[in-house]
């Protein structure tokens, strides 16, 4: 999700404070459609239907990514840090989009629907 600029940030993120450092992200379990259709079977849904879809999201700016990351998963990162810690991963990130040229990030998902049986309570 969001690459190039998803690497960018957490390359910054190292930099500044590497205990803040993903080690593992819930959501990365979700990107395929075997592991998202399992999930929903292991949960007792039936009629599952899961589409995998790519995209890609424009950047008008390297601006445009900053309020991706205070706007998604990303914030609980920023929010971890001081105002320096933050200013200085924003700086990393925006000079690194804009020296490679980032346009666009990948922004592609899985669609899922299914239904589950309500259970009774006694």
């Amino acid at each position: 999700m969001w690459e190039p600029a998803s690497s960018l940030f957490w390359n910054a993120v190292q930099e500044v404070r590497p205990d803040l450092t993903r080690a593992y992200n819930p959501w990365d379990s979700l990107t395929q459609p075997d592991a998202v259709r399992s999930i929903l079977l292991d949960a007792g849904a039936t009629d599952i239907r899961v589409e995998a879809v790519s995209g890609f999201h424009a950047l008008r700016s390297p601006d445009d990514f900053w309020t991706i990351v205070l706007g998604s998963g990303l914030r609980a990162t920023h929010d971890a840090m001081t105002a320096d810690e933050q200013q200085a991963v924003r700086s990393r990130v925006i000079d690194a989009i804009a020296e490679r040229e980032v346009s666009d990030v990948q922004v592609n998902v899985v669609y899922a629907t299914a239904t589950k049986a309500h259970s009774r309570q006694v």
